[in-house]
């Protein structure tokens, strides 16, 4: 494979959360948890982490690419984000890179980590998992209420050309090739910003936190495409007083998986009470 140069990139962060149930994304609530102000979505800042990487690749880097994202730090409103990725590390066909995002104080926000071509591995047997029964009310999240490996009912999302684009608009993403209408493939934001969706499907949670993800792209998701959206919890645990659940969620079309994620959050945050 031949190298790629990947450029640098900087972008206002905007809080594209801010009407969301999740109210880390409040300044209030934020800074009852002890940040300085309301949080940058993670997803957000995925968005931008990936900018760089599918401007040097194109389309092949979001339909054959395995990735993961671990946030650090909170971006906040306004913050100027810096995205840098490292020379490739090649190795047969596959090429490595590191992608950081810091912000103007120099501070490491997040780290991305991926290989195209991507995850050849088979898809897990988890994306075909047959819910027990329908989903009960959401409820507020609790430790006792999560139960591993037990399916949610799949559910259908198609995005049209306009929510598209206003999903653009949230992170300031302006590469052409997500701009093609009903042509263009769906932007890792909105994909990413969906496995948010899923676990607000399953439980009321007031304040939670986004904490990384593990991706495997496997062909290219598009505008207008019918997709179901396959939700298993498959871990949760604690460390340093913070309550942690991670789901695998599937997205195909006509029966073939075309992302797997493993979405891992804060779900109760060391020292406090759900507000």
């Amino acid at each position: 494979m031949t190298d790629t140069n990947v450029q640098t990139y900087q972008v206002r962060a905007v809080n594209d959360a801010l009407t969301s149930e999740n109210r880390i994304h409040s300044d209030e609530i934020a800074r009852r948890y002890g940040f300085s102000g309301a949080l940058v979505s993670g997803v957000a800042v995925l968005g931008h982490l990936v900018h760089p990487l599918v401007e040097a690749y194109g389309e092949d880097w979001l339909g054959n690419t395995a990735a993961e994202v671990k946030f650090l730090k909170p971006a906040y409103e306004d913050d100027l984000l810096a995205i840098t990725t490292g020379p490739g590390e090649a190795s047969g066909d596959t090429r490595v890179h590191t992608t950081r995002v810091h912000n103007e104080d120099g501070s490491l926000l997040a780290v991305l980590n991926s290989s195209r071509p991507g995850f050849r591995a088979p898809v897990s047997p988890l994306a075909w998992r047959v819910p027990a029964a329908a989903n009960p009310p959401r409820e507020p999240i609790h430790w006792d209420r999560i139960i591993l490996d037990q399916a949610a009912q799949a559910y259908p999302l198609a995005l049209s050309a306009d929510q598209h684009r206003t999903q653009l608009q949230l992170i300031r993403e302006t590469l052409p090739l997500f701009h093609q209408g009903s042509q263009a493939p769906l932007h890792p934001y909105v994909l990413l910003k969906e496995c948010n969706q899923a676990l607000m499907r399953l439980f009321i949670l007031p304040a939670w936190i986004h904490v990384g993800s593990k991706m495997r792209f496997r062909r290219v998701l598009r505008v207008g495409d019918p997709i179901q959206v396959h939700t298993v919890p498959v871990s949760k645990w604690e460390r340093k007083g913070h309550q942690f659940i991670t789901l695998y969620i599937a997205m195909s079309v006509a029966g073939e998986v075309a992302l797997e994620v493993e979405h891992t959050a804060i779900f109760r945050i060391a020292g406090q009470d759900s507000p």
